[in-house]
């Protein structure tokens, strides 16, 4: 993964990026500020990537690393001086050093739009309806991860989206699923569709006999519906459902690995959502992320899902999968969709006793 000044990290030092640490150490002396400040703007709780207990100096270092991991440390250096441009001399000066020399732009922000309603739409028409909207910069790192995209019916009518995290397993959203667990459906009334590609025949693969299909699942939370401010309650409600199918998927379908490292992906950045839109043919659609909510638990982002793409991966445009897709809203007439953080999720099917590994 990269960002948007990828260039310029590619030719610092050590000496360059233990500045940048010294600097945020001197910006931030109460570190809960800085890791609001990233909570805020990254939606990542940064006890989830460091040792937060350790000494500031070590900790801000800590954070570097992890930044400088993901090439994103001059992304943290831009969030630090947006907050404190005026406040803090060194931030000042990194910065006009390294993210605004002559002939570079700052990058793009989205505007803070994240804890607005966002409507959950699970449902799905009948028309088939597909739309493609191609880049050629996302074609390379997320079409290799199409073919393990599947549309997820339950008994006669479409459901949604989902995608292949084991040879055995299909993650999707538990709001497409309609109660089904809780109704008794069996898993041989639950299809999983795979298109054809070109190394590959189409497959229909079923949820495994009676209830035995149930995997780890979380519930919506209430504010998913209400057009509340996501609160609280969003942290533990996540909007999945694990499907455990009846068989092996083709080895030809590829499994989607659940990051266990947390991404960094600040507002701006493109995202790819490969999607059955109203239960038709796949469509690869692209957005602009906008922002997080205030408990980090839902991500927002401008692009045209429709019913039908709820289930449906996240990728940043480099290919990393950042989020489960469940919900969408019409605000001025733009389309403001919203997802689930796939490392909580991941969370929360590994704290069910669930071994990904195993799957």
């Amino acid at each position: 993964m990269s960002g948007p000044y990828a260039a310029l990290e590619a030719d610092m030092t050590r000496v360059d990026f233990a500045a940048i640490a010294d600097a945020i150490l001197v910006a931030y002396p109460d570190k809960d500020v800085l890791y609001a400040l990233l909570l805020r703007e990254w939606g990542v709780h940064v006890s989830d990537v460091i040792f937060t207990g350790q000494p500031g100096a070590l900790a801000v270092a800590a954070l570097v690393g992890w930044a400088r991991s993901q090439g994103r440390a001059l992304d943290l250096l831009a969030v630090t001086w947006s907050d404190r441009e005026r406040e803090c001399r060194p931030i000042q000066e990194l910065a006009r050093r390294w993210i605004a020399p002559p002939g570079i732009e700052r990058p793009e922000t989205g505007a803070p739009m994240a804890d607005g309603p966002v409507a959950l739409i699970p449902g799905v028409g009948d028309e088939a309806h597909a739309r493609m909207k191609r880049s050629g910069q996302a074609d390379s790192a997320v079409l290799p991860f199409v073919r393990g995209l599947c549309l997820v019916r339950v008994g006669e009518r479409s459901a949604g989206t989902g995608f292949l995290i084991g040879r055995r397993t299909v993650l999707t959203t538990q709001s497409i699923m309609h109660g089904a667990a809780a109704a008794g459906v069996g898993g041989e009334d639950i299809r999983m569709t795979f298109e054809p590609a070109e190394d590959a025949a189409a497959v229909e693969l079923t949820g495994a006999p009676g209830a035995s299909w149930v995997g780890p699942s979380s519930e919506h939370a209430p504010s998913d519906v209400s057009g509340t401010p996501v609160g609280a309650e969003a942290e533990r409600q996540l909007d999945f459902a694990v499907i455990l199918l009846s068989g092996d998927a083709p080895p030809d379908r590829p499994v989607l690995t659940l990051p266990a490292q947390v991404p960094i992906v600040p507002p701006g950045d493109l995202v790819v959502i490969p999607n059955h839109p109203l239960g038709g043919a796949m469509t690869l659609t692209i957005g602009r992320l906008i922002a997080y909510s205030r408990a980090g638990a839902r991500v927002t982002y401008e692009a045209e899902t429709e019913p039908g793409s709820a289930g449906a991966p996240v990728f940043t445009l480099g290919g990393t999968l950042i989020a489960l897709h469940h919900a969408k809203d019409i605000r001025d007439g733009r389309t403001i969709s919203q997802g689930v953080p796939i490392w909580r999720i991941r969370e929360a099917i590994t704290a069910a006793g669930l071994a990904l590994e195993a799957l």
